[in-house]
């Protein structure tokens, strides 16, 4: 086989993402095989399936240097020397790049991923942090029920990072504790300005969730913002059940006796293990946006989102479908009985939603102009 990966091909992606990423039910991101890069640090996957590991680790490589080259591409555009007379935000000068702002610099021969790393810790004292606020609108009324926590970072040379490319980041240098109870706390303190029947909903990655201290820091922050367990849903990923699923199970019914609900993020990728949904104390489960993007455009999609919404009328949990950007998508997950949507159709992130609710109240009306609740 070649050395080198043509991921211009759509079959060799997807054939790469399938081997290296949806077994373990991760995002991909180039983050999460960055160390692929260095021999001292070989793959040591615990399992891929019938999967030969040669092959597994030449795809993992290949995904981690293509993702790594695309961010140095940005970094150098970002980072060369604005034209004579002019000044820009963020030039750097010798080859070197600030560490957060900090006025520290790494140097341009260090690998991009690891300078993400040492910026993104830092990015917390540095106020580089920020959330945004998507609305979950009940399908019946379209009237708002809560809102979803999205983290963005905008970095200081290179913009606007994606979350999929530096929560992996977060996840391997160990920041993602400290990233992780800044968002709690940040999400609790705006709610707490909020209409009280709406509730805040907080993404917990995997590493994130396998914290010690997840119980106490999570009942330590609602009594802070002197909130009640109601007004936060936690929502998580398949991945969190892979390792030990006796643990997850423990810390899961923690969270439960303090009223705090749970949401089974992406149903519908990776696994979609059905004995999840039998054995865990969830509230709700997400369809990924994935399926809704596609629903009338192919008879399996809009079966596979029927069966879902079908499973959790069945075990009575409610379903909340996201990337809803059209009237034809919310027309039929209503007539298929789903509970709650997101999306670009009932709104866009946004800042903090005590600045704009009254305008998205008034816009989230059913077609007979009740006001929504």
């Amino acid at each position: 086989m070649a050395s080198e990966a043509d991921f211009s091909d759509l079959v060799v992606t997807e054939r790469a993402v399938d081997i290296t990423f949806r077994p373990t039910g991760d995002r991909l991101s180039f983050a999460r095989f960055g160390s692929l890069l260095s021999p001292a640090r070989p793959i040591c996957p615990p399992s891929f399936g019938p999967y030969p590991a040669w092959e597994v680790e030449w795809l993992a490589r290949n995904l981690a240097q293509q993702a790594v080259l695309r961010l140095n591409k940005a970094a150098t555009r970002a980072t060369q020397p604005a034209p004579s007379g002019t000044t820009t935000r963020g030039a750097v000068t010798s080859g070197a790049t600030p560490l957060g702002g900090s006025g520290q610099f790494a140097s341009a021969a260090q690998p991009t991923h690891m300078r993400l790393q040492q910026d993104l810790g830092l990015a917390i004292s540095h106020d580089e942090l920020s959330l945004n606020f998507q609305p979950i609108c009940a399908v019946q009324t379209r009237g708002v029920i809560g809102y979803e926590a999205l983290l963005r970072w905008r970095h200081p040379v290179l913009g606007a990072i994606q979350p999929n490319e530096f929560i992996p980041l977060a996840e391997g240098s160990g920041e993602i504790a400290a990233i992780g109870r800044w968002v709690l706390d940040r999400a609790l303190a705006e709610a707490a300005g909020w209409d009280p029947r709406w509730r805040v909903a907080v993404n917990l990655s995997p590493v994130q969730f396998r914290q010690p201290d997840l119980l106490e820091t999570v009942r330590a922050t609602l009594d802070r913002h002197h909130q009640v367990g109601s007004r936060l849903e936690l929502e998580i990923t398949e991945g969190v059940l892979i390792d030990d699923t006796s643990r997850a199970l423990t810390v899961l019914r923690g969270l439960k006796q303090m009223g705090v609900s749970i949401a089974l993020d992406d149903f519908g990728t990776g696994y979609s293990n059905l004995t999840y949904l039998r054995v865990l104390p969830l509230d709700r489960i997400k369809i990924d946006k994935s399926f809704v993007q596609d629903l009338g455009t192919s008879p399996q999609v809009d079966a596979i989102v029927r069966a879902i919404i079908g499973i959790g009328q069945a075990l009575g949990l409610e379903v909340t479908a996201e990337g809803v950007e059209t009237e034809a998508q919310l027309a039929f997950l209503q007539a298929n009985g789903c509970a709650q949507v997101q999306g670009f159709l009932l709104g866009r992130p946004g800042p903090a939603p005590e600045t704009r609710h009254a305008a998205l109240l008034g816009s989230c009306r059913t077609a007979s102009g009740r006001k929504a609740s």
